[in-house]
């Protein structure tokens, strides 16, 4: 049982190492409430949290470990590279607006660049 539980707090430790601080909120410019927070890095694969409800995001870097990955909004669920509109690197913690022509995404994914 114990095993478990340190091969659990191990896997998320090392998750964590390469990954973004993903804010979530219902308004435009990161305001308004909200709707979460979620830690995530390349390996979480295309995601729908918050799709259809939050209008932006606040993007943080971890560090230096994040220079090759890329966050991405997309307009189809299915994360089709070609569905991309939006992006960020991180880098300086900035507010990414999550709607195009007054829809919001529905999905996002964050890439390795140099894969």
């Amino acid at each position: 049982m114990h095993s478990f539980h340190l091969l659990t707090l191990l896997t998320f430790a090392v998750s964590q190492a390469a990954s973004y601080k993903l804010s979530f909120y219902r308004g435009e410019g990161c305001r308004g409430e909200m709707l979460g927070e979620i830690v995530a890095g390349p390996g979480v694969g295309c995601r729908k949290d918050n799709a259809g409800f939050a209008q932006s995001v606040i993007i943080e870097s971890t560090g230096e470990v994040d220079d090759n990955f890329m966050f991405n909004f997309m307009t189809g669920a299915d994360c089709n590279p070609d569905t991309a509109y939006a992006k960020s690197d991180g880098t300086i913690g900035k507010c990414l607006t999550a709607t195009v022509d007054d829809k919001n995404f529905a999905a996002w994914q964050i890439w390795n660049v140099y894969e």
